[in-house]
């Protein structure tokens, strides 16, 4: 089966329009800087998806292809970040991808041994 891989993108960009871009350090102090995320889906991974992307997700592996946030997440605790950040891209998916098992119940009440 060929996978379908949840990427995302980060941008840093100043938090406020005001600050002195032109100083130098000014990315430096966490108050000064926000963080954009795009998140796509694909079916074929680019080079440049290796090489920009700071999250790679193979969805129908259930595994994680690449964290540039090097913080040893697993690809639960990733999934559940993004699962819950965007439903519609992860929930149809992985509903296609990981359909729930069907769960059939005997009754037993009147087998040979109970007579």
């Amino acid at each position: 089966m060929k996978s379908i891989y949840l990427v995302a993108y980060y941008f840093q960009k100043p938090s406020n329009p005001r600050v002195k871009t032109s100083r130098p350090g000014w990315m430096n102090s966490t108050d000064n800087v926000s963080w954009d995320e795009q998140v796509s889906l694909t079916r074929n991974l680019k080079n440049r998806d290796f090489s920009t992307a700071k999250i790679i997700l193979d969805l129908a592996n259930r595994r994680v292809v690449k964290n540039g946030w090097s913080n040893g997440q697993d690809f639960d605790a990733l999934y559940t970040y993004f699962e819950g950040s965007y439903p519609d891209y992860t929930t149809k998916v992985m509903e296609k991808l990981h359909p729930p098992v069907e769960v059939k119940t005997i009754d037993t009440s009147s087998t040979i041994s109970s007579v």
